[in-house]
């Protein structure tokens, strides 16, 4: 009996040092790691994170924009790369996705998200910074006009280009749009009867992506024989790319 309490004593020590040793062997490891990691220079860090963002960018682009940027930071970025519809989905502030809405073709959904925007408020608060808002406030309003010229609304557009005939900025433009609409307008009002219902409808978003990304500054103030022109040919189209000049320049 007592030369098996032996045995099983002798069993338990060798595996107690065994396991000892496993454990040194382990912890001697760890910290040879850890003294690697030591010996490496910030520099030496700041690559291994370079490259592995590299990496990660590579392996999905989008994941990367949505961990490094905030929502609106990442849909500025498909939007300068005029990926509007995207833009649009990502925006927290109204504004700017309303503008996304615009330029995707989406002309209901910048109506909807943009009229609320059109006057700053009458608080007492707010009355000092009108005249700093008032320069957005004129673009939006021209967004909105030319989203209910499109979508037909004529009379809604023509009411928003006449307040715009006062803007410093956007008068001369205002004039411009009010032309189209009312040659638009003229062209219902003179086509067939049996034309008039296909002349209602303008649909120019198959032109969003056929349009050039950028438009000189002369392309703005052609003359009035070839704009006119224009707008007999096509009053939609026309006016859509006058927006996009617009913009641009009021960006530049």
């Amino acid at each position: 009996m007592v030369v098996d309490e032996m045995k099983a004593d002798e069993k338990v020590d060798s595996k107690f040092v065994t396991n000892t040793m496993t454990l040194s062997s382990s912890t001697a490891k760890k910290s040879n790691r850890l003294r690697w990691f030591a010996r490496l220079k910030t520099t030496h860090l700041l690559l291994l994170i370079a490259v592995g963002n590299l990496v990660w960018v590579g392996a999905d682009k989008h994941a990367f924009l949505d961990f490094w940027l905030s929502n609106d930071q990442h849909a500025y970025v498909e939007f300068k790369r005029g990926n509007y519809a995207k833009s649009a989905a990502l925006f927290d502030d109204t504004t700017w996705k309303g503008y996304s809405r615009y330029l995707s073709g989406d002309f209901l959904g910048a109506i909807d998200q943009l009229s609320s925007h059109l006057s700053p408020k009458t608080s007492e608060q707010s009355k000092i910074q009108i005249n700093e808002q008032k320069q957005p406030i004129d673009l939006t309003k021209l967004i909105v006009a030319n989203s209910y010229a499109h979508t037909t609304q004529f009379e809604k557009a023509t009411t928003l280009y006449n307040e715009l005939l006062n803007s410093d900025a956007l008068a001369e433009q205002a004039r411009n749009n009010l032309a189209v609409v009312a040659a638009a307008i003229k062209k219902i009002e003179e086509a067939p009867p049996a034309k008039q219902d296909a002349e209602k409808v303008i649909d120019d978003r198959k032109l969003v992506d056929d349009e050039p990304e950028k438009e000189t500054q002369k392309a703005l103030f052609i003359s009035d024989q070839i704009w006119l022109k224009q707008v007999r040919q096509d009053p939609s189209k026309f006016l859509r790319q006058k927006f996009q000049q617009e913009y641009s320049n009021e960006q530049k």
